[in-house]
């Protein structure tokens, strides 16, 4: 980046369309959007743009991608950024070390890694599983932007979207118009140059280059500028030392003149002029005055009067009697007994009615109806492994509902079914299959029928289940 582009900001118009179209794309629910633009697109320029401008939530974090990073490092540099005061822990997975922190708090979280492509497979996998399991959950929403050239994003992203749910948002970052394009060269590139033979050249080059902000400035970077910031050559050196060289000696020599001849010979007593005693009594008429203005001041401080007629009247602990406007009534006076026996009664009448609505909460935990035929399995998902994972197959409100997706899609026998809470409502969780990884789990949801992959399974984790299972109890 040139001098000239750091100190100004440039924002054209086919700019901000993009970053207004790439606000609007991560608007609602989970996202996944690649960037895509060659080099010298501005990939990165309205990467930072849009962070800085665009995204309102605290919970974001920016990673400039490196083939040297490992699982970890990822893991501690996007967390430090969402989570800068929680406990990291990077033996966990991203998500799990955000529920540690978070749990079911109403969050939006905006993740963005430019030279996206430059990541292992491994990395790769790791965010974007982390945007399908956010994608899942009832209070979370996550916006990952991942930004690459057009190599890298069909050799090593698009290729992965085969084993996720979730599928990627292209946006292409396309070439800047023409009068964009000659608008940017003369503000951003030209402006450094004096000679119109060079500022012809560099034009002539825009012309047969790709019109993009990179290669503009690449253009004015290989032709040597004639404007100098501050021009520092020997002549204006040797001539600054010689006039500060002057001055001194034009100091010292008034200096002299002024402490040596302006004194008076033999100590002879100098003589007061008309307009030094003209001074002098100026001097005293001022004193005068100012020991005037005191004398009035003292004397307005004497004549003052303190005037209280507008204070209110003061506070008194007396008892005051009113008219007695009876008509001969008698008036009942309440003790304070009888008022704190009635408001105690009060409280009594309306507890039972909080005591009469948990049995029905805890009626639903036990299938009792006849039409339920199926049993929670929380002894058995607890007892597998919380590092394996499983198939969420839906999440319903109501035991009918449960008993109504199983009768339709004939899985009885096929899936364990837990109840759990979420922001103080039960909920109904059907699993299916136990897996080793979540590539094996991924391949489960394309063996399911039809009718069940367009239900929207995904893959969960055992060590969330075994929270939500606790949660629930």
């Amino acid at each position: 980046m040139s001098k000239a582009q750091k100190t100004r900001t440039l924002e054209l118009q086919s700019q901000s369309q993009l970053l207004d179209k790439l606000r609007l794309m991560t608007r609602f629910g989970s996202n996944l959007v690649t960037f895509n633009g060659a080099r010298g697109a501005g990939k990165s320029w309205l990467l930072n743009r849009y962070f800085s401008h665009f995204v309102s939530t605290r919970y974001k974090a920016k990673l400039l991608a490196d083939a040297s990073l490992s699982e970890k490092d990822i893991k501690q540099t996007i967390l430090q950024q969402l989570i800068p005061n929680g406990t990291i822990d990077v033996d966990l997975s991203l998500f799990d070390n955000l529920d540690n922190e978070l749990g079911l708090q109403t969050t939006e979280f905006v993740i963005l890694v430019d030279d996206a492509g430059l990541l292992s497979e491994e990395n790769l996998l790791q965010l974007w599983s982390l945007v399908e399991r956010i994608q899942a959950h009832p209070t979370w929403t996550l916006s990952l932007i991942l930004a690459s050239g057009p190599d890298l994003l069909s050799k090593r992203i698009l290729p992965l979207s085969q084993q996720f749910n979730v599928q990627p948002t292209e946006l292409q970052i396309a070439p800047l118009r023409q009068s964009e394009a000659e608008f940017f060269l003369e503000l951003i590139v030209l402006r450094k140059f004096e000679s119109l033979k060079k500022r012809d050249k560099i034009r002539k080059k825009a012309d047969r280059c790709v019109r993009y902000p990179g290669e503009l400035i690449a253009l004015g970077n290989k032709v040597k500028s004639t404007k100098s910031a501050l021009p520092s050559h020997n002549g204006s050196a040797k001539s600054g030392v010689i006039i500060t060289l002057l001055v001194i000696l034009l100091g010292l020599i008034a200096w002299w003149l002024l402490s040596g001849s302006g004194k008076p010979a033999n100590n002879e007593p100098v003589p007061i002029t008309p307009s030094e005693s003209v001074d002098n009594k100026g001097d005293l008429s001022l004193s005068s005055e100012s020991s005037e203005v005191v004398d009035i001041s003292v004397k307005e401080q004497d004549t003052l009067t303190e005037d209280t007629k507008e204070l209110p009247p003061p506070v008194t602990d007396k008892t005051v009697t009113l008219a007695d406007n009876s008509n001969g009534r008698h008036r009942v006076v309440v003790p304070d007994e009888v008022v704190d026996s009635l408001i105690k009664t009060e409280s009594q009448v309306v507890q039972p009615a909080y005591e009469k609505a948990e049995p029905k909460i805890k009626s639903e935990d036990k299938p009792a109806n006849s039409a339920v035929n199926f049993s929670f399995a929380r002894e058995e998902l607890m007892g597998i492994s919380a590092k394996r994972y499983t198939i969420q197959l839906g999440a319903l409100r109501t035991m009918r509902e449960v008993q109504s997706f199983l009768d339709t899609h004939q899985m009885q026998d096929e899936t364990r079914i837990y109840p759990t809470l979420r922001s103080g409502k039960k909920w109904y969780i059907i699993t299916h299959g136990d897996y080793r990884y979540v590539k094996q789990a991924s391949q489960g949801i394309v063996q399911l029928p039809e009718a069940v992959q367009e239900v929207g399974p995904w893959v969960k984790s055992m060590a969330q289940v075994h929270k939500e299972i606790e949660a629930g109890k």
